[in-house]
C-alpha cells in the first residue's frame, strides 16, 4: 500500500504511531523501533514522504509495519528555506485543518504539489498558497474569486474582503475602507486559484506580494476554522 506520511507520534521509548494516507483511506498504523537509526522502520521518520508498505497481521488496536521502502519523497539535498518551510506548513495544514477520517480527500491534490515542490519549476509559496485554498475548499470555508460576494457583479471590483469572503465590487464596497490586498494582489491571488490545478508559474510577480498573500490568508484560516498555522513564520 501507498501512504503519504502526515505525522508521527512518539510511542513508549523508540516506537511510533503514524498517520497516513492513500487514495481511499486515512490510516494509522505502528512502527517498532521507528526512532532507532539503526531500524528498518527508521526510514518513514520523515513527513510528507511516499512510502509503500506492508503491515504484519495481528489483533492490536493500531495495525504494525512489517516492511516497505520510499517510494519518493519532495526532499532534496540542495532544498531553500523557502522550499523546505512551505513543506513544513503544507503538513501542518494538512494534519491540523483536516479531520482524521477526510485527511485522504486531500491525496491527489497533495500528490501533485508534493512533486511539483520537488521538481522546483514554480515558486514554492505559488503552490503553498494553492493548497491552502484546496484545504478550505474541503472544510466548506472557500473564497470567491469570481465576482462580488454581495452583489454577484464580475466587474469593478476594487477590495478582496477576507471577512466576508472573497472579491468585492466598487458599488458594495465601504467608501473609507483600507483594502487587504493592493490591486496587483488581488490579480495575482485570483490567478493563483485559477491556475492551482494546473501548478502553473506565474512569470513576473514580486516574492514580496506572495508572502503577503500568504500572510492574510494564513490570518483567515486562523479566523475561519481557530487554527493558528506556526510554520508560517518560517516565511514571514
Amino acid at each position: 500500500m501507498k501512504l503519504i506520511i502526515l505525522s508521527i507520534t512518539q510511542y513508549k521509548e523508540k516506537d511510533g504511531i503514524i498517520t497516513a494516507i492513500s487514495e481511499n483511506e486515512t490510516v494509522t498504523f505502528k512502527v517498532n523501533r521507528l526512532l532507532d537509526p539503526k531500524s528498518s522502520g527508521h526510514i518513514l521518520n520523515t513527513p510528507l514522504i511516499e512510502a509503500d508498505v506492508t503491515f504484519s497481521e495481528n489483533n492490536h488496536k493500531y495495525q504494525t509495519f512489517k516492511n516497505g521502502g520510499v517510494s519518493f519523497s519532495p526532499y532534496s539535498a540542495n532544498d531553500s528555506l523557502t522550499k523546505l518551510s512551505i513543506l513544513s506548513l503544507i503538513q501542518e495544514a494538512t494534519t491540523r485543518m483536516l479531520q482524521d477520517e477526510e485527511k485522504y480527500f486531500i491525496h491527489k491534490i497533495l500528490k501533485r504539489t508534493l512533486i511539483n515542490i520537488k521538481n522546483s519549476q514554480i515558486n514554492p509559496i505559488i503552490l503553498g498558497i494553492g493548497y491552502l485554498l484546496d484545504l478550505l475548499q474541503i472544510t466548506g470555508n472557500e473564497l470567491e474569486f469570481n465576482q462580488c460576494v454581495f452583489c454577484g457583479s464580475q466587474k469593478d471590483i476594487v477590495n478582496f474582503s477576507f471577512s466576508d469572503g472573497g472579491f468585492v465590487c466598487r458599488a458594495c464596497s465601504e467608501p473609507n475602507l483600507v483594502p487587504a490586498l493592493t490591486t496587483t494582489q488581488m490579480k495575482l491571488f485570483r490567478a493563483i486559484n485559477r491556475n492551482k490545478s494546473e501548478c502553473k508559474e506565474i512569470i513576473g510577480c514580486d516574492e514580496k506580494d506572495l508572502i503577503e498573500i500568504l500572510k492574510q490568508l494564513t490570518i483567515y484560516i486562523y479566523d475561519s476554522l481557530g487554527i493558528k498555522l506556526k510554520s508560517a513564520n518560517l516565511i514571514f
